[in-house]
């Protein structure tokens, strides 16, 4: 994904008790990916102006900055 056909994304996530984040691109209903790698709930994310990086937090007391999803 290039940084300026990413910026044009609307996307939306899934996270929570099942320790993953499903992130979906929102108006065609399809999923983009699955990232894995907590041990407990995630609870928060948030994504860089560009959307090609996104960090998130977990009960497990970690963070991981994800790029190029």
């Amino acid at each position: 994904m290039s940084p300026k056909s990413a910026r044009n994304l609307t996307l939306t996530l899934e996270l929570g008790e099942n320790k993953i984040i499903i992130i979906w691109r929102l108006g065609r209903g399809k999923e983009i990916c699955t990232l894995t790698g907590h041990s407990e709930i995630v609870f928060s994310v948030a994504f860089s102006p560009e959307k090609q990086m996104l960090v998130n937090g977990s009960n497990d007391k970690t963070a991981i900055v994800w790029r190029g999803y």
